[in-house]
């Protein structure tokens, strides 16, 4: 495999620093998914998902996922067992030595959002919500038995993009509730400055209109 320089911070050196938002989170799995669902249609299967190579790239103040460390990648015909993964990142099958799969990467991929998701994070009661989503969508993919995983990354991508679409219109609507506040408090602003300034002038005797 001929892989390109990936410049920038891995994300295990990344959550170090600050922590991710969920939108992070979703934004990461959902880039990720991308370069899995290309691997996996040319039957390529990574074998070693996790914080550590996936590198930030950052262009124009946006964030570029890229999955590192090919080289131990292999065409699904050419493994025979799994000797190299991580503990803690690795499917329970790799760990009995079987040959990677785009289903144990899939695994790999929901322990690496799980690793970078902080439930512990202070967060709106509309995030808590978001938060258990994306929880659920990572205990699924992680799930010891292959069989009940998502059918493939393809899957668990569409879960992923459902989740971002709600939380854009949850900050839609978040947003749009703050102006109409603005303009609420906006409104009344005028006659209780008419009234302050009504006090003011009879204060002086003047008599308005």
């Amino acid at each position: 495999l001929i892989m390109g320089l990936c410049e920038g911070q891995n994300l295990k050196q990344e959550r170090a620093g600050e922590p991710f938002s969920i939108a992070d989170v979703i934004e990461v799995g959902l880039q990720l998914c991308d370069a899995l669902i290309f691997a996996h249609e040319r039957h390529v299967f990574h074998g070693d998902i996790k914080p550590a190579n996936v590198v930030a790239e950052y262009r124009r103040n946006k964030a570029v996922y890229r999955i590192c460390d090919f080289g131990i990648a292999r065409l699904s015909e050419d493994y025979s067992s799994s000797i190299y993964f991580t503990p803690g990142f690795g499917a329970p099958e790799q760990q009995r030595g079987e040959a990677p799969t785009a289903l144990s990467d899939q695994y790999s991929l929901g322990m690496t959002l799980s690793h970078l998701l902080d439930p512990s994070a202070s967060v709106s009661a509309k995030e808590v919500k978001l938060r258990n989503r994306l929880l659920d969508i990572t205990e699924r993919a992680t799930s010891s038995q292959p069989s009940r995983r998502f059918s493939s990354v393809s899957e668990l991508k569409e879960k992923l993009s459902m989740l971002a679409d709600d939380q854009s219109k949850a900050l839609q609507d978040a947003s749009n509730s703050t102006v109409q506040g603005q303009d609420s408090a906006s409104s009344g602003l005028l006659p209780s400055l008419l009234c302050l300034e009504g006090v003011s002038l009879a204060g002086l005797g003047i008599a308005l209109g």
